[in-house]
């Protein structure tokens, strides 16, 4: 279980992931597929259920063509 504050954290990055990629006009199971991983790990990084690495933020962040960042910016 996360605390309030990581779970807002995780909440704030999944939404500003997920904006990024719906900007893109990319679905979760396209960007899972530009990443290698399964559309459920988007969702949940997405949703703010999964504490993701750091190597993996970057390497979504790349992807999106985004300013890593991006991703870590208060709401």
């Amino acid at each position: 279980m996360f605390t309030k504050e990581e779970t807002r954290f995780l909440q704030n990055m999944g939404a500003h992931i997920k904006r990024h990629r719906n900007g893109k006009g990319l679905s979760q199971k396209g960007l899972s597929d530009l990443l290698g991983w399964d559309r459920a790990t988007v969702s949940r990084i997405e949703s703010g259920h999964l504490n993701v690495s750091l190597s993996n933020v970057l390497k979504a962040a790349r992807v999106l063509d985004i300013p890593i960042s991006d991703v870590f910016l208060e709401p």
